[in-house]
């Protein structure tokens, strides 16, 4: 099974972009 802790990392820094972007 893949660890889905680098996936909570990458959501989290893509959320970040997002974020960003909506500002």
């Amino acid at each position: 099974q893949p660890d889905l802790g680098w996936m909570k990392r990458l959501q989290q820094i893509l959320g970040r972009k997002h974020q960003r972007n909506l500002h």
